[in-house]
C-alpha cells in the first residue's frame, strides 16, 4: 500500500496508471515527471467521457497523445513525453 510520494526513483520508460479518472487526474503532474525522455505513459480505467480532460490536462505536461481506445465502456489513453 503507498501513493506516488513512496516512488523515489524517476526516469521510467513506462508507466501504467490504471485506476479512476479523479486519481489519474490529480496524479498526471507526479506521473509525468517520473518519465524518462521518449518514455510512455499509458492510463486507463476511467470513462470515456473523461478522455478528452485527461488529454488536455497530459498535453499542457508536454505529453503527447499517442494512442486512445475504449472498450467495454473503459477508456484507455497512451501518452508519450
Amino acid at each position: 500500500r503507498g501513493d506516488l510520494s513512496t516512488v523515489t526513483q524517476r526516469n521510467y520508460d513506462c508507466v501504467l496508471a490504471n485506476i479512476t479518472f479523479n486519481v489519474i487526474s490529480n496524479s498526471l503532474k507526479s506521473l509525468s515527471f517520473m518519465l524518462s525522455k521518449k518514455a510512455h505513459l499509458i492510463c486507463s480505467g476511467f470513462f470515456p467521457k473523461d478522455g478528452e480532460q485527461l488529454k488536455i490536462q497530459g498535453q499542457k505536461l508536454g505529453l503527447s497523445v499517442i494512442s486512445e481506445s475504449v472498450r467495454e465502456g473503459w477508456a484507455c489513453l497512451l501518452f508519450q513525453k
